[in-house]
């Protein structure tokens, strides 16, 4: 779990776990956030964006090629990590939940999330469509 301070906007978490943690860039704006995951070698299937309480988590699976798998034995050097990951990030502001966005092309996801007014109601949770 990592905290950064966010100026005099609050607090930014994350964490992670499983075999491996997608690098992620998050940037913030005035209108929202951007959320940026490289996943090389994950299917678009095998993603899953969930949004709850404020915590946007990304998690899915990146599988082992036949090859991979075959010449396993052989290996010298293994750096690349195969398997389920999650990673969740607590924004520091309230986010509008049915604005939020994810699209992946190339194995980038990219996700969007849009403020909200403080006083605004919070939804329970949102499953996101990957587009």
């Amino acid at each position: 779990l990592s905290s950064i301070q966010n100026g005099d906007r609050g607090f930014f978490s994350s964490s992670a776990k499983g075999s491996w943690v997608p690098l992620m860039d998050v940037r913030e704006s005035e209108r929202g956030y951007s959320v940026t995951a490289d996943l090389p070698g994950v299917k678009k299937e095998d993603v899953e964006v969930n949004f709850e309480s404020g915590r946007l988590c990304i998690s899915g699976d990146r599988a082992r090629s036949a090859l991979e798998k075959d010449d396993a034995k052989w290996s010298i050097l293994a750096e690349r990590g195969f398997g389920r990951f999650e990673r969740c990030l607590q924004m520091p502001q309230r986010v509008k939940e049915d604005s939020i966005r994810a699209t992946f092309l190339d194995g980038v996801l990219d996700v969007t999330l849009e403020k909200s007014e403080p006083k605004s109601s919070a939804r329970s949770g949102s499953r996101i469509s990957v587009n």
